[in-house]
């Protein structure tokens, strides 16, 4: 009788680990690791013997409010070893597909305790990036000037300044040659008076 009771003592934390080890859902993962917008988003559990996504009646049920998007599936979770025949297995649920930006998504998985009572447990929250239109270049920024380009367009701009005062002061001096001769060619054209003077007293 003790024997037997030494063996059960001891027999029993290995089919408790047994179980509890046969119980298992991977951590969630999406598809594609990298999307972008316009791209569907679908979220993935792996799972069995003990645990399973399964579907049931309104299951997923996928909200969202700002950038924080969540999904609720129907799962089963058995106790009882006998139960326990779940294919291993990966689930996949479509979420959806978003516009260029970061996101998270919060798993939770709905399912019937050994007590018939309905339980609510987060799986995971799952940070993800949308990145932007595929197809689409990345921007690319202008190369800023380095040193020798900036002297350059210093000594341009000085270039620019000395021949447009040049040209100032070339029409300058041609002016002041060309009004002499106008001046010049407005005295001949007036008609001399001097002839018709008469000095003295008559």
């Amino acid at each position: 009788m003790i024997k037997f009771c030494v063996s059960a003592a001891l027999a029993l934390p290995l089919v408790l680990f047994a179980n509890s080890a046969a119980a298992f859902l991977d951590p969630p993962y999406l598809t594609p690791e990298h999307p972008t917008a316009g791209d569907t988003v679908t979220l993935n559990i792996r799972g069995g013997v003990c645990d399973g996504i399964g579907s049931g009646h309104g299951y997923p049920m996928i909200s969202q409010e700002g950038s924080h998007i969540r999904i609720v599936v129907w799962s089963v979770s058995y106790h009882d070893s006998e139960l326990c025949n779940i294919p291993v297995g990966i689930a996949t649920e479509t979420i959806g597909a978003y516009a260029a930006g970061s996101y998270t998504l919060q798993v939770d998985r709905d399912y019937f305790n050994g007590g018939g009572e309905l339980v609510s447990e987060n799986l995971a929250n799952i940070p993800f990036t949308v990145g932007g239109p595929s197809g689409v270049p990345e921007p690319v920024a202008a190369p800023a000037l380095d040193a020798c380009g900036l002297a350059l367009l210093f000594l341009g701009f000085i270039g620019i300044v000395w021949w447009d005062r040049r040209q100032r002061a070339s029409c300058r001096l041609t002016r002041a040659a060309a009004l002499p001769m106008s001046l010049r060619a407005d005295v001949a054209q007036r008609p001399d008076n001097s002839s018709g003077f008469r000095g003295g007293v008559q």
